[in-house]
């Protein structure tokens, strides 16, 4: 059974494959003008399928990356 709720304001459902850990850092790739830019995120709580996440540096409309990703450290820092 699916029980469908509204997210608390500020925050978005990211599923479990399109965050990475980097170090003590959490980090979503968000899609940028021809790229993907690794963004910090917040999680707030895991929920069902992902994270509960503070939608500080992308909204709902933003196109993250899924799947198993490297994370250069030049590109992070």
């Amino acid at each position: 059974m699916l029980i469908r709720a509204k997210n608390p304001s500020g925050t978005i459902v990211v599923g479990y494959d399109m965050v990475t850990k980097f170090g003590s850092d959490n980090l979503v790739f968000v899609e940028t003008a021809g790229d993907f830019m690794p963004t910090k995120i917040n999680i707030i709580k895991e929920v069902n399928g992902g994270y509960l996440v503070a939608r500080d540096n992308f909204s709902e409309k933003s196109n993250l990356a899924t799947g198993a990703i490297i994370v250069l450290k030049r590109g992070y820092e």
